[in-house]
């Protein structure tokens, strides 16, 4: 007869990596009913002893790798491979710390860069951490990030879709100036306060559209957007 489907563990069927999803699959442990799921690009495998992501290739979560250099107080304040990467993957977690912050001017003028994967876990992207990367062609923030400090995002001049995530409240001074590429942005109504100049200088800017909650939108937050 029916019953409530009791399911044992789940065996990959597909391992994800960092760019590629996967599949899953669980049996009730008393029919023979089967559940399939797909598991998100970007998920890491963790070893338990040493929280170290087991992915061939994969640093993710190495304290020896993430030093204090790159790593520290829960902000990222770089990557080992940032110099000279044309793809980055920042992870949510370093051993079992979650990364709160990507710090001040961490990945300046990284002009390299091509597209740049941030994990769910920082809540602040800070002052100037992604300026000048000009090569950078897309970015998409996760809902863990709240807040966008002053010229996070300034001078990425190839920059041609930009995706916020639902949980943004503040953007910073010249935030998103010189993002000359973009044409079209939606601000989340969870963002009050449209800073000064944050998206001054886009000058291929054609469609902004502003949900419903936005409540101000400072002096010269547009300017020279033709």
């Amino acid at each position: 007869g029916e019953h409530v489907h009791e399911f044992g563990e789940w065996t990959v069927l597909e391992k994800s990596t960092k760019y590629q999803s996967g599949l899953k699959e669980r049996t009730c442990l008393f029919c023979d009913h089967m559940e399939q799921r797909r598991i998100a690009a970007g998920h890491h495998e963790y070893d338990p002893e040493t929280g170290i992501c087991v992915e061939e290739g994969c640093v993710d979560g190495d304290p020896e790798y993430f030093t204090s250099q790159w790593f520290a107080e829960g902000t990222l304040l770089g990557h080992p491979l940032a110099e000279t990467a044309k793809e980055l993957m920042l992870p949510g977690t370093v051993a079992d710390e979650t990364v709160s912050a990507i710090g001040f001017s961490a990945f300046e003028n990284r002009k390299n860069l091509k597209k740049v994967v941030i994990l769910t876990g920082p809540q602040r992207i800070e002052m100037n951490a992604f300026y000048g990367c000009s090569g950078l062609e897309s970015m998409k923030l996760p809902n863990s990030v709240r807040n966008i400090d002053d010229g996070a995002f300034a001078g990425c001049a190839s920059m041609e879709t930009l995706t916020f995530g639902k949980n943004i409240t503040t953007f910073g001074y010249n935030s998103f100036s010189g993002c000359t590429s973009l044409k079209e942005i939606t601000i989340p109504g969870t963002v009050r306060d449209i800073t000064e100049g944050a998206f001054a200088n886009c000058t291929s800017l054609e469609k902004v559209t502003i949900k419903s909650g936005a409540t101000h939108i400072d002096e010269w937050c547009f300017v020279n957007c033709y």
